[in-house]
């Protein structure tokens, strides 16, 4: 299962970043929002996030019975955007457009080494990241604020 911290150290890694001033502000955010929104499927049920197969071998893993010989796998990061669009009135079709956009980017950033971010001005997609990081803390029951400022610990 994913846990609502990891999900927050993701998002805290982005703002320690200068905030928008940097150029790997968008790609932190995108990672961040990924985890977020399977963290959101997960409190549902981790079997949700298992990769579909004849021989249920990923389900199995989800349940935490799987075999040590075959690896975890689970959706594409479209289809977990899907499945929340399906499963969470609060994500509305805006955010699945601008969540979407986001993962496209990053994964065009990871996986050709474009810098993919520097032509999506923040000013373009800040607000609707925002909005979406409140559609997953919703289902998630933990306010937008929480998770992204870093609480100090008393001594």
């Amino acid at each position: 299962m994913i846990h609502f911290g990891q999900n927050r150290n993701c998002f805290l890694k982005g703002h320690w970043l200068n905030l928008a001033r940097s150029q790997f502000f968008g790609l932190w955010c995108s990672l961040g929002l990924e985890l977020l929104a399977r963290s959101a499927i997960s409190s549902i049920s981790p079997t949700l996030l298992a990769e579909p197969d004849n021989e249920h071998k990923y389900l199995l893993h989800a349940l935490n019975l799987g075999s040590d010989r075959i690896p975890r796998k689970s959706i594409s990061s479209i289809q977990v955007l899907f499945l929340c669009k399906t499963l969470f009135p609060q994500f509305t079709e805006d955010d699945y457009t601008c969540a979407k956009a986001m993962i496209n980017r990053r994964n065009e950033e990871l996986h050709t080494g474009s810098a993919s971010f520097e032509e999506y001005k923040t000013t373009t997609w800040l607000a609707a990241f925002y909005k979406c990081c409140k559609s997953f803390c919703d289902v998630l029951g933990k306010t937008s604020f929480r998770f992204l400022v870093k609480r100090k610990r008393n001594r």
